[in-house]
């Protein structure tokens, strides 16, 4: 119950904000641990993250099945990097399907009233995460 709550509060935070709006479609809220954000890539898509037994919260480029595109990423991570303003964490996972870059917050989960805080951060980095990686998508 309570991704579904956050996922619902996310959204009706988010979604009041023109910018993040218009840079992304709104979904429905559901209980996973995951709230998938399309950038118009069919190989890769941006995932808002909530873990609540570590108390983190996190941003991620999730790339389906193409570890080409991942060394392609990989090959302008000192651009990307800088453009986002942070050092992210580059996992390319060679016995999964999936690669993942992704950058990582501590959060108070249980606390409600640190949630707006939490929004802004989620929306601030999947914005930069759009603008970084979509000049090399």
């Amino acid at each position: 119950q309570f991704k579904y709550d956050y996922w619902t509060a996310f959204n009706d935070y988010a979604f009041h904000n023109a910018v993040f709006a218009s840079a992304f479609n709104r979904h429905k809220a559901t209980s996973d641990h995951w709230y998938s954000l399309h950038i118009g890539f069919a190989d890769a898509h941006i995932s808002l993250l909530v873990n609540t037994k570590a108390n983190v919260i996190a941003v991620e480029l999730n790339i389906s099945n193409n570890k080409d595109l991942f060394d392609s990423l990989a090959a302008h991570r000192d651009d990307i990097e800088a453009e986002i303003g942070s050092k992210l964490d580059w996992r390319r996972l060679d016995q999964k399907k999936s690669s993942r870059i992704l950058l990582e917050k501590s959060a108070d989960l249980k606390d409600t009233e640190k949630q707006p805080d939490q929004f802004e951060w989620l929306m601030k980095t999947a914005l930069a995460f759009k603008s970084a990686f979509s000049k090399y998508l």
